[in-house]
């Protein structure tokens, strides 16, 4: 279930007649095609593949959205979270945090 606040945002984000860009964040090629095939259409994307790299791109790109996988070599999506979140200049972007062990 998506929240209203999400809702009316990517509403805002439609309304201006451009793509918001997210940031999706995944070691796993598989799952990385997966949701680039399904987000492409309605999002601009760009990639890492791990923490470290992830949080360069989202200091230089500033997406509006970041997708991580928590689990992942050199730096996690926790560690990645709590970086962002310590950061003035990160500490508002949504993240929404993924797993795909079963």
């Amino acid at each position: 279930m998506i929240k209203p606040e999400l809702k009316q945002w990517l509403r805002i984000q439609k309304d201006r007649q451009e793509k918001p860009l997210i940031l999706l964040v995944e070691d796993d090629p598989e799952i990385l095609v997966l949701l680039r095939d399904f987000l492409q259409s309605d999002y601009n994307i760009i990639f890492a593949e791990n923490g470290s790299e992830a949080y360069k791109k989202i200091l230089s790109d500033k997406p509006d959205l970041i997708v991580s996988d928590l689990m992942m070599p050199e730096m996690d999506g926790i560690e990645l979270c709590c970086r962002l979140r310590n950061n003035f200049d990160t500490s508002h972007l949504p993240i929404i945090p993924s797993d795909s062990q079963s």
